[in-house]
């Protein structure tokens, strides 16, 4: 009897420190700070879009805003979009000088797609000369999100009401 609680406490005292042990073995997972990661990401992302590049995706951008423009003014279907989309191009602008390019193209995707609406609301659409090309679409990538460039616009924005009435040909002229 005395040997089987000699064995007993001997067996118990080895389990214990053999988990006691694998525990301290573990290993301790890094911490990574989210922003240092996300700033990395930015940096590798701007890296990736070249000036010439980013300036072609503002260039198409700016032709279908004037086109935008001259309809909206014509016809006079006024939505607000119109005003976002110059606003759009003017952070796009902004942001390129900054050499922040892929946040660039971004504002200047958005910007787009409000002169798209725009121009579809003028019934003056024509898709195949201002849409997306392949090459610009590879530029986007997986993209920020269009709610973070919404955010941007009215944080760089807080008292605009973004009336297309307003905008004049001043405001194309800035985003040239």
């Amino acid at each position: 009897m005395k040997t089987t609680k000699i064995f007993g406490t001997l067996f118990f005292s080895i389990l214990l420190l053999g988990a006691a042990n694998s525990f301290a073995q573990q290993r301790i997972k890094p911490t990574v700070k989210k922003e240092v990661v996300k700033e990395k990401m930015v940096e590798k992302q701007n890296t990736n879009i070249s000036n010439v590049n980013a300036s072609k995706v503002l260039s198409k951008t700016n032709q279908a805003i004037t086109a935008a423009f001259s309809t909206v003014n014509e016809k006079k279907v006024y939505s607000g979009d119109l005003s976002k989309a110059v606003h759009h191009q003017k952070i796009a602008k902004k942001l390129m000088s900054e050499n922040k390019n892929f946040r660039a193209i971004h504002h200047s995707r958005m910007a787009r797609t409000l002169a798209f609406r725009s121009l579809r609301l003028n019934k003056n659409y024509d898709h195949e000369k201002w849409d997306y090309t392949m090459e610009e679409q590879a530029l986007f990538g997986n993209g920020i999100p269009d709610g973070e460039l919404i955010d941007e616009l009215n944080n760089t924005y807080p008292n605009n009401q973004f009336l297309d009435e307003t905008i004049t040909e001043k405001d194309l002229k800035d985003i040239d």
